[in-house]
């Protein structure tokens, strides 16, 4: 995991108030790393670029892109001359936060594990730890 990090706004207000309170996160993260199966993968978090949400995956089975703003997802398969739409059907969709309630409340296994969700954090924690020092992480971390 390769990852640089910038804060272009230092102090922000808080809302409701006047009162100005110094930023302790980056406002744009840019994400390089290898995934388990080695295929590179290249994230760019802002949370100051309007309107630019958007998740790209590109294979060699296809592309999807999805865009946060608008709700909308398109695909384009080998051969493809352009991207096409992708309805995404309303029903069944539901908050994580119902999802892990009612999985708890059933006795159903709740997703993402345990497992999966420390191995995002351990990412995310990489992400930061290469930010910081300027260098390359390697995971998983020692002793586990």
């Amino acid at each position: 995991v390769t990852a640089m990090a910038k804060h272009f706004i230092p102090e922000r207000r808080v809302e409701g108030s006047s009162e100005m309170r110094k930023v302790d996160r980056p406002d744009s993260v840019v994400v390089v790393a290898e995934l388990e199966n080695g295929a590179l993968i290249e994230y760019h978090f802002s949370g100051v670029s309007r309107l630019a949400g958007k998740v790209e995956v590109y294979g060699s089975d296809g592309s999807l892109l999805y865009y946060l703003s608008s709700h909308s997802l398109y695909k384009a398969e080998p051969g493809q001359e352009d991207i096409s739409a992708v309805p995404i059907p309303q029903e069944g969709l539901r908050a994580v936060e119902a999802d892990f309630i009612a999985a708890i409340r059933s006795g159903e296994p709740v997703w993402p594990s345990f497992y999966d969700g420390l191995k995002y954090m351990e990412f995310t924690e990489a992400v930061f730890r290469s930010a910081d020092e300027g260098k390359t992480i390697s995971l998983p971390f020692e002793g586990y």
